[in-house]
């Protein structure tokens, strides 16, 4: 069977921006290659780089650490791992930052 991983390693991608090419290289490679090729960096890449890092850390993160990173990164329901999912404290700031800021458009006002 083919997964999208696949697909994209394959299709020999021509990246425009190193934004782009960051969040390629982490759906294709993981962390750690974007780590090796994107550290360092400033502008957008710095901050795909952030948020990819506290994606990272919100799968392992104690429920104070995930509360955190819900709030300044504006995580999704999909971000929190499902340990956590029954939390309530988890759940209020996970619809807060849904009531405030849309679902799937989390960026700060």
């Amino acid at each position: 069977d083919w997964s999208h991983v696949d697909v994209l390693r394959l299709c020999h991608l021509k990246l425009e921006t190193d934004g782009i090419a960051c969040v390629c290289k982490y759906v294709i490679k993981g962390i750690e290659a974007c780590r090796a090729e994107f550290s360092g960096k400033d502008g957008v890449v710095a901050k795909t780089m952030e948020y990819l890092e506290a994606i990272e850390e919100a799968k392992t993160a104690s429920e104070p650490t995930l509360i955190y990173l819900i709030q300044h990164f504006k995580l999704v329901r999909e971000h929190i791992p499902t340990l956590h999912l029954n939390s309530i404290a988890v759940s209020e700031c996970t619809l807060l930052c849904t009531y405030m800021y849309g679902q799937y458009n989390c960026a700060s006002p």
